[in-house]
């Protein structure tokens, strides 16, 4: 068993791609940020994005997966802080990070990879890009529908502190995948609450450094800072928090 830790993090974990690296990087403030992007986001329920470099910017800003890039494109912990691959490189076990919640403060476990990585392969969400996650155990049999969504290789360990994934052969580059938004979690709590309603903006609910507060369609969208999502530094919250709001202004003449 091949264990990859990292217990100090910097300022880094957060993706030079990603605009919160922007936003928290710098001494508490409070502004307003307006970043234009080249099209409007299909839903912030990954399952239907479309693939635009604009839904991906604003994705990583408002979810978190187990695993990031750094600036150099290393991997780096997100929700997993550490992680444990076998031998025969078939099986991936991942820590979760005590205290991790989403924005309405329920914690966010693994359960929600476990139920979200089951929805983008659900036959009825018709994912795009549900084939990234095919290297799973089971995973293109469930997309297309030949297995139930059960049959798919995660498992939710440790009451929710651990998750296990079974690949159907090793997958050298399976790491850098789950940095992509399709292995993002599902807050599985609101899916069941509120149905397909759960991305409205009264009922959406995000683990990332920022939440959603207004969406105008063709024109904008709005995220503040996530109140449960700390920047981690050393393994503690980092000092320099920031109260700045995002603001993405869609091209309409480019979109």
């Amino acid at each position: 068993m091949l264990r990859h830790s990292h217990t100090r993090l910097a300022t880094t974990l957060l993706s030079s791609l990603s605009l919160a690296s922007l936003a928290l990087a710098t001494p508490a403030q409070a502004d307003t940020l307006n970043i234009g992007v080249m099209g409007e986001l299909a839903s912030f329920d990954t399952s239907q994005v479309s693939g635009g470099v604009w839904e991906s910017q604003i994705l990583m800003d408002v979810y978190e997966g187990l695993l990031k890039e750094n600036p150099e494109g290393e991997v780096m912990p997100g929700m997993a802080t550490d992680w444990d691959i076998s031998e025969d490189g078939r099986t991936y076990t991942f820590h979760l990070r005590e205290g991790a919640k989403w924005s309405d403060g329920a914690p966010v476990t693994a359960e929600d990879f476990v139920f979200g990585w089951q929805h983008l392969l659900d036959p009825a969400s018709a994912s795009k890009y549900a084939y990234l996650l095919y290297p799973i155990k089971n995973a293109e049999a469930v997309n297309t529908g030949d297995r139930p969504l059960d049959a798919l290789g995660v498992e939710s360990l440790d009451e929710g502190k651990t998750l296990k994934v079974t690949l159907d052969a090793p997958t050298p580059y399976f790491l850098q995948l789950l940095t992509h938004y399709t292995a993002y979690p599902v807050p599985k709590h609101a899916v069941e609450k509120y149905g397909k309603q759960w991305v409205k903006m009264d009922n959406i609910v995000t683990n990332g450094a920022f939440t959603p507060v207004e969406w105008v369609s063709q024109s904008r969208i709005s995220v503040e800072k996530n109140g449960y999502t700390d920047l981690m530094v050393d393994g503690a919250p980092s000092p320099h928090q920031s109260d700045t709001t995002l603001r993405w202004l869609i091209d309409r003449l480019r979109s």
